[in-house]
C-alpha cells in the first residue's frame, strides 16, 4: 500500500486578472481544506428516531509558504494584491495538489486574511486564509 507524504503535495494560485493556467506557489510549506457540510432535521411528526438530509456546502482553509526575494512577481505577489482587492468576486482560481501531482482539489476562492511576519534567525513566513465560493472539484 503506498502512502503520500506531505513533501509531495503542492499549491497552485492565479487571481482574475491573471491568465487561465494557475502558477505554483513556490516554498510552499502547508495547506489545509476543510468542506463542511450543513444538515436539514426532517423527522416526520410521531417519529422516535430523528432523521436528516445533507444541505449547503462550505469549504474554506489555509496556506503558509516561504517568501522569497521572486515571491513578489510569482504567485505569492498574486496572494498579496489578491487580499487588497475589494468587492472580490471570488474569482481567484487555488489548486491543491496532494500526492503525486494528479491528485487535486481545485476551486475558486477568495483570500480573507494574509499573515505576514519576520522573526531573527528564521525564514520568513506567509500565513493566508481562503474562503471557497462555489464547488469544490476532488481529483482523487
Amino acid at each position: 500500500m503506498a502512502f503520500y507524504r506531505g513533501e509531495e503535495g503542492s499549491v497552485c494560485f492565479k487571481n482574475a486578472t491573471g491568465v487561465a493556467n494557475s502558477d505554483t506557489v513556490v516554498g510552499s510549506r502547508s495547506w489545509t481544506l476543510n468542506i463542511t457540510k450543513d444538515v436539514l432535521d426532517c423527522t416526520a411528526l410521531g417519529a422516535n428516531h430523528r432523521s436528516y438530509v445533507g444541505s449547503l456546502i462550505a469549504a474554506s482553509g489555509s496556506c503558509e509558504f516561504l517568501y522569497s526575494a521572486a515571491a513578489g512577481s510569482t504567485a505569492a505577489g498574486d496572494i498579496l494584491a489578491d487580499i487588497n482587492t475589494t468587492e472580490d468576486a471570488g474569482d481567484a482560481t487555488f489548486e491543491l495538489y496532494f500526492g503525486d501531482g494528479t491528485k487535486k482539489a481545485a476551486f475558486s476562492g477568495v483570500v480573507t486574511s494574509v499573515d505576514l511576519g519576520a522573526s531573527l534567525g528564521d525564514l520568513q513566513a506567509v500565513s493566508i486564509n481562503f474562503t471557497v465560493t462555489g464547488a469544490v472539484t476532488l481529483t482523487a
